[in-house]
């Protein structure tokens, strides 16, 4: 990890518009090295550090991890698509991740799949998507979002005119929400 802190914190990554660390075991603490040197990197990039893509899924990056990279993403807000799925992230940190999502406008795809909202983090991520205008594609399959919670999201995306796939299985909907 040492050493990738060191490449990302290089001018060499000043013109990255993909980064994808899925499954590299980070953990909240890997998470916060690896978001302290993209801060660096946005930092002493004076703007060129322009972000696209980032893909970090299955790093086990629970409340800090998700809370310390989705502040830099927030500051970036260049991202077209974001995709964290399966990462130990529960519904205190939800509301980080919906920050950067409202921080980045140009967003047409976002996945967190396999983190668990429950309704409180339905309304943080519900409060983010209303303003994403380009949104195509969301992946909140799976998120124990439960019917308060799909409701509030389902509603939230009701404007959005490129949407085209929206995955909200395996929530623990029921029918009387389904139909709403």
């Amino acid at each position: 990890l040492d050493a990738l802190v060191d490449f990302f914190q290089s001018s060499c990554c000043y013109s990255l518009k993909e980064i994808r660390m899925h499954n590299n075991g980070l953990g909240p603490d890997g998470a916060k090295k690896f978001a302290g040197a993209l801060e660096k990197c946005y930092e002493k990039s004076g703007g060129k550090f322009a972000l696209k893509v980032f893909i970090c899924g299955r790093n086990r990056l629970e409340y800090e991890g998700a809370r310390t990279i989705s502040n830099v993403l927030k500051k970036i807000g260049t991202l077209e698509e974001i995709q964290m799925p399966q990462n130990g992230i529960r519904p205190n940190a939800i509301e980080f991740l919906a920050d950067a999502c409202a921080n980045n406008p140009n967003l047409r795809i976002i996945n967190f799949n396999d983190n668990t909202f429950r309704k409180i983090g339905g309304e943080f991520m519900a409060k983010a998507l209303i303003g994403l205008k380009n949104l195509e594609y969301v992946n909140f399959g799976d998120c124990l979002v439960r019917s308060k919670g799909a409701v509030l999201i389902a509603r939230s995306l009701s404007n959005l005119e490129n949407l085209k796939e929206v995955i909200l299985s395996f929530n623990e909907i029921n029918l009387s929400c389904g139909l709403e």
